[in-house]
């Protein structure tokens, strides 16, 4: 039997923390699992299944990028903004949003990533009209 993998510690305590996932992504981390022989770990790399790393994952990214001629910044972290941005776009409360991306204080997810959106943008357009 393998003695047990380790990741490294998070960035901070709230780091650790359960969050709700849509059906579509528990079917796809389901299959991953399949996929993952055993180890302990649904993204891992090598046969002795640790985890997979930020800069592989980005050096993956980058190759996507230049196959599909993507010009956009694209990184692991990019998927965080993208997730909070679209929270914020279905009106999600910003305390449900720190809550979930393990913000210390609502300050934190607001200044930095809770940036108005084209879509938030035309959905306040259009409701003007209904005032």
């Amino acid at each position: 039997m393998s003695s047990p993998k380790v990741t490294p510690s998070p960035k901070t305590a709230k780091s650790n923390r359960d969050v709700t996932l849509p059906k579509r992504a528990l079917e796809i981390i389901h299959d991953e699992e399949k996929e993952a022989n055993g180890t302990q770990f649904i993204f891992s790399s090598g046969r002795y299944g640790y985890p997979m790393n930020n800069t592989t994952l980005n050096d993956w990214l980058r190759e996507a990028k230049k196959e599909l001629n993507i010009q956009k910044i694209t990184t692991v972290h990019t998927f965080r903004h993208t997730h909070i941005s679209k929270l914020a776009e279905l009106g999600v409360p910003l305390y449900l949003i720190q809550n979930r991306v393990g913000h210390k204080d609502a300050t934190t997810t607001k200044d930095i990533y809770l940036h108005v959106t084209k879509k938030a943008e035309q959905q306040l357009d259009s409701n003007l009209d209904k005032l």
